[in-house]
C-alpha cells in the first residue's frame, strides 16, 4: 500500500485524480478524502448588495439570554476483551458533530477504567486508545437531556494487528525520524489519535495495533508544523504502506574564521519557511540535529522539502557557531563560518535609590526568508529577546558569537559593545529617567450587567522584584465608578489582586503586569461575581478548637468552573487558609450560589466537610468541621536476610488510588532501618508506604495503620539493567540524562544519578517484568519504540534519542587527536 506524492497545499488535491496504489498482490484506491464533498459546500457567486442595503441603520439592541445548562456527561467503563475492567491508563477522543460543524476533544481520565465525557454534539463518537489494543470507536451517541441520567456505557476493547509504514524521498531513499501520525475517518471528519511514531534509520514506522477501518496517515519531517502529505487507506494484515515525499538533500562545509575545516560540527535546522503555503516554523528552543561534519568539514543536509527555505545553524565541538540563511534544496553549496564563543560582561551603575533597569539581549539572525508571519511581521530575521539576570552589584554576562547578530538594551536604550569584548565588565551608566515615567492604568470590570456597573474600592498589591520595593506590603486602593477605575503607576510596576479585592464581590484573582517605558498606557479586565462569605471553626474529636495553624482549603464545584469561560484563575489551586487560636477561619469572599467544597489538612490526614453554598437567603453561612484523633505509625525496613536497611526513602500516601490522594514528603530510615510517622488520623485504613532504595532492592508499597504495632517490611532483590543513551543522528553519547523506569506495578524508579560521560547508567532496583523508560528532559526515544524493555537483559540497552532541547543534555563529540 503506497502513499501519494508529497504536497502541503490542501487545495492542490482538487486537481488530484484517485490514486491506484499497488503493494504485492494487493491493490487499494486512495482518494484525497479531505477534498471529498468540497463542492457540496461551495456557495453561489458573490453579488454586490443593493444600494438600499448599504444605508447605515442602528443595530437592534442585543438580547442577552442565559446559557442553556450543559447536558449531563456520558459515563461508562472500559473493559478488556475478556470483559474484565481495564487496569491501565487510556485516552479518550470525542468527535462531536452538529449542524453548524464539528469539533474534537481529547483527555486522559483520572481513574481507569471509569470515564466521564461531556458530549454536546447532535451526534457524538467516542474513540478509546489503550496500549496493546486497537482503537475502539463507539457511536453515534445522542446527548442526554439536561437533568436526566442515562444508562452507562460498557466499552470492550479489541485486539489489533501491526501495520508498517515506510517513508521515502523522491529517489526512494528512507527518511529517518519522520513523524507519522495516525487517525480515523469518522463522518468525513479526522479523528486524530494521540500516538506519534518515528521512522527508524530505514524509514520504517510500526503502528502496533490497527484494525480494518478508514485511517488517515500524515507525515511531518524536521518537526515542521504542517504535514507533507496525508493518505487515506484501510490497512490490511500483512500489507505495508509506503509514503513518498518530494524531498532531497544538499550539502555544505563548515570552516573557522581562518577558513580551516571544522570536524565533528553539529548541523541543526534552526527555522523553515514554506514558500507555497507561506507557513514558517522557528525552533528557538529545540535542537533539531540533522547531520555532523567529517574531517574535511563537509556535511549533508538531508531530506529538504522542495518548496522550503531553511536557516541552518552549525555548532563546533569547541563551542563555536555560525549560521547559513536561505538554504534551499536546489540552491548553491552551503558554506558556514563558525565564530568562537565570547562572553560579554557588564556592570550597571545606578543612582542612589534608583531601581535596577531591565537588561536584555536582542538576538537577530538573518533567515533568508521572503514572507510574513501571521501578524504581518517580516520573516527576514529570527529574533529572540532574552532578559538577563543581574546580581546585587548589577553584574551580568551573556555569550555572543557574531557581534552583528546581538545587541544589548539597558533600560530601553541600546548600549554599544566593543569587539572583541574586554575581559573586565563594561561599565554602563545610570538608567534613563524613562524607567521612572508614570503611566495610566485603567481597570474595567466584566461579568453580568450588575458587575459591569459596580462601584467601590479595589485593593492591589505591588509585586515588583526590585530589591528596594519587593517587600512593600502597603496596598493600593483604586476607586471604581460604574465599572471603571484608573490610577498612575511607574512603567515597570506590576500588581496582583485576590478574590476579596472588592468588598461585596468575589474577584477572579489576577495580575497587572508591568510594561516597558515605551509601552503606553495599560488596561486590564477584571471579572467579578456577587459575593457572600464563609466562616467556620475546626474542632477535634472531643469538640475542642484545634488552635492555630490548621490548613483549610476551599475548592470550587467543577461544574461551575466548566460553565465559565476559560481563565487563568480557573486552572490555579485555591490558596489555603489557616485557623486562628480559637480554630476559626474565614473566607472573606465566595461567589453566591456556587458550592464550596472544604477540606481540612492537619498533620498527615485530610477531612472532607459537607459542601456549603452561600446564597441570597444565607449569604454568610457558618460551618463546623470535626477532625479525628491523632496517632502514630512505625515501620522497620529489612533486607531479605533480616538486616536493617538504612537511608531507604519512604513516602506516605493517603488514598493513593483516589483522585484526591495526598502524598507527604519522603523520610529516610535510620541506621536501624526504622522510620516513624506522627500526626496520622487514628483508625484510618488507607495509608500506604512507598519504599524506594538507591541500589540493590526493588521499590515496594505496603499498607500501614496508625496506632498498630510497628510494621516489619522485608525488601526484595532488584533486577539489573544497563542503559546507554546516544543521540540518534550522531551516535554520540548523551551525558546528564535523568532516567526513570516504571514497572508493571506502576511504581516509578528514579535513577540515583544521571547518565555518565559515556551516556551509561546501571539500574539495580527494577522489578521483574516489562519496564517502561522515560526521562526528565522531554527527549524523544527514536528507539526502542515503544520504550519498553525487560529487566535483567544482558548487555546495555541502546536508547537513541532525538528532539533535544536547548537547556537539556547535549551529545558529547568524540575525542580527536
Amino acid at each position: 500500500m503506497g502513499g501519494t506524492t508529497g504536497s502541503r497545499l490542501l487545495w492542490m488535491g482538487l486537481l488530484t485524480p484517485p490514486i491506484l496504489v499497488l503493494a504485492g498482490a494487493a491493490a487499494t484506491i486512495v482518494w484525497p478524502q479531505a477534498v471529498v464533498g468540497v463542492m457540496d459546500r461551495v456557495v453561489g457567486p458573490w453579488t454586490p448588495p443593493s444600494e438600499s442595503a448599504l444605508v447605515n441603520h442602528r443595530p437592534p439592541p442585543m438580547i442577552r439570554t442565559p446559557m442553556p445548562a450543559p447536558p449531563p456527561p456520558i459515563t461508562g467503563t472500559i473493559r478488556k476483551p475478556d470483559g474484565s475492567p481495564l487496569d491501565r491508563d487510556f485516552k479518550l477522543l470525542a468527535i462531536q458533530v452538529s449542524t453548524g460543524g464539528s469539533h474534537s476533544q481529547s483527555w486522559t481520565p483520572d481513574r481507569p477504567p471509569r470515564f466521564s465525557a461531556p458530549l454536546q454534539g447532535e451526534r457524538n463518537w467516542i474513540v478509546v486508545e489503550a496500549e496493546g489494543y486497537a482503537p475502539k470507536v463507539v457511536g453515534p451517541i445522542a446527548p442526554r437531556p439536561a437533568g436526566t441520567e442515562g444508562e452507562e456505557l460498557s466499552i470492550t476493547l479489541e485486539a489489533g494487528y501491526p501495520h508498517r509504514i515506510r517513508v521515502v524521498d523522491a529517489e526512494g531513499s528512507p527518511i529517518p525520524r519522520a513523524e507519522v501520525h495516525a487517525g480515523l475517518t469518522i463522518e468525513d471528519q479526522p479523528a486524530r489519535l494521540a500516538s506519534t511514531y518515528l521512522t527508524d534509520p530505514d524509514g520504517w514506522a510500526v503502528i502496533p495495533n490497527v484494525k480494518q477501518a478508514d485511517y488517515e496517515f500524515d507525515v511531518k519531517v524536521h518537526q515542521f508544523k504542517i504535514s507533507d502529505d496525508t493518505i487515506f487507506a484501510r490497512p490490511q494484515p500483512g500489507v505495508d504502506t509506503t509514503i513518498t515525499l518530494d524531498r532531497g538533500s544538499t550539502s555544505g562545509v563548515a570552516v573557522d574564521e581562518d577558513g580551516r575545516p571544522v570536524a565533528d560540527a553539529l548541523v541543526l535546522i534552526s527555522a523553515e519557511f514554506d514558500t507555497a503555503s507561506q507557513m514558517h516554523h522557528m525552533h528557538p528552543f529545540q535542537r533539531l540535529i540533522v547531520a555532523t561534519s567529517d574531517a574535511e568539514g563537509r556535511f549533508p543536509i538531508p531530506h529538504l522539502h522542495k518548496d522550503s527555505v531553511y536557516l541552518i545553524r552549525v555548532e563546533g565541538p569547541d563551542g563555536s557557531a555560525g549560521h547559513a540563511p536561505g538554504v534551499r534544496l536546489k540552491g548553491p553549496k552551503v558554506r558556514v563560518t563558525l565564530h568562537p564563543r565570547r562572553l560579554v560582561r557588564g556592570i550597571v551603575r545606578r543612582n542612589p535609590g534608583a531601581p535596577m533597569p531591565l537588561v536584555s539581549v536582542l538576538t537577530s539572525i538573518p533567515t533568508g526568508f521572503e514572507g510574513h508571519g501571521s501578524r504581518a511581521e517580516a520573516l527576514v530575521a529570527r529574533e529572540r529577546l532574552t532578559g538577563l539576570h543581574l546580581d546585587a552589584d548589577g553584574r551580568f554576562e551573556y555569550p555572543v558569537w557574531d557581534p552583528e547578530e546581538a545587541r544589548l538594551e539597558v533600560g530601553g536604550r541600546l548600549v554599544p559593545i566593543p569587539w572583541p569584548p574586554p575581559t573586565e565588565p563594561i561599565p554602563i551608566g545610570p538608567a534613563s529617567a524613562a524607567e521612572w515615567d508614570e503611566q495610566n492604568v485603567t481597570i474595567r470590570l466584566t461579568g453580568d450587567e450588575t458587575a459591569r456597573k459596580a462601584s467601590g474600592s479595589m485593593t492591589l498589591y505591588l509585586t515588583n522584584g526590585r530589591p528596594e520595593r519587593a517587600l512593600q506590603a502597603v496596598p493600593r486602593l483604586v476607586e471604581i465608578q460604574e465599572g471603571r477605575g484608573s490610577f498612575s503607576a511607574l512603567a515597570s510596576d506590576a500588581f496582583r489582586y485576590d478574590s476579596s479585592a472588592m468588598p461585596g464581590w468575589w474577584t477572579a484573582p489576577g495580575t497587572i503586569p508591568g510594561m516597558s517605558p515605551i509601552g503606553g498606557d495599560r488596561m486590564t479586565n477584571v471579572r467579578i461575581f456577587p459575593s457572600g462569605s464563609i466562616s467556620g471553626r475546626v474542632v477535634d474529636a472531643d469538640g475542642r478548637p484545634v488552635g492555630e495553624g490548621t490548613t483549610v482549603r476551599p475548592e470550587f464545584d467543577p461544574s461551575w468552573l466548566a460553565s465559565n469561560p476559560p481563565s487563568d484563575w480557573a486552572n490555579q489551586p485555591t490558596p489555603g487558609l489557616t485557623t486562628d487560636a480559637q480554630g476559626r477561619f474565614t473566607i472573606p469572599a465566595w461567589p453566591l450560589n456556587v458550592t464550596c467544597r472544604l477540606s481540612v489538612e492537619r498533620g498527615k490526614f485530610v477531612v472532607l466537610a459537607d459542601p456549603v453554598r452561600p446564597d441570597a437567603g444565607v449569604p454568610r453561612p457558618e460551618v463546623e468541621i470535626r477532625v479525628p484523633r491523632l496517632a502514630s505509625a512505625q515501620a522497620r525496613i529489612l533486607d531479605p536476610d533480616g538486616r536493617p536497611i538504612p537511608d531507604a526513602a519512604v513516602a506516605l500516601t493517603l488514598n493513593p488510588s483516589a483522585a484526591d490522594a495526598r502524598r507527604w514528603p519522603d523520610g529516610r530510615t535510620d541506621a536501624d532501618g526504622l522510620i516513624r510517622f506522627d500526626d496520622l488520623a487514628e483508625g484510618e485504613d488507607h495509608y500506604v508506604l512507598t519504599v524506594s532504595f538507591p541500589r540493590d532492592f526493588r521499590p515496594l508499597t505496603v499498607p500501614i495503620k496508625p496506632g498498630a504495632p510497628p510494621l516489619e517490611v522485608r525488601a526484595e532483590r532488584g533486577r539489573s539493567l544497563e542503559i546507554r543513551v546516544v543521540e540518534a543522528v550522531t551516535g554520540w553519547p548523551v551525558p546528564g540524562v535523568q532516567l526513570y523506569a516504571q514497572g508493571p506495578d506502576g511504581l516509578i524508579v528514579q535513577a540515583d544519578a544521571p547518565t555518565d560521560d559515556d551516556g551509561r547508567y546501571h539500574f539495580s532496583t527494577l522489578p521483574q517484568g516489562e519496564i517502561r523508560l522515560t526521562n526528565a528532559h522531554l527527549l524523544t526515544w527514536e528507539s526502542p519504540q515503544p520504550p519498553i524493555v525487560a529487566a535483567g537483559e544482558s548487555g546495555p540497552i541502546l536508547i537513541r534519542v532525538t528532539q533535544l532541547h536547548e537547556s537539556g543534555p547535549r551529545p558529547r563529540p568524540p575525542a580527536r587527536p
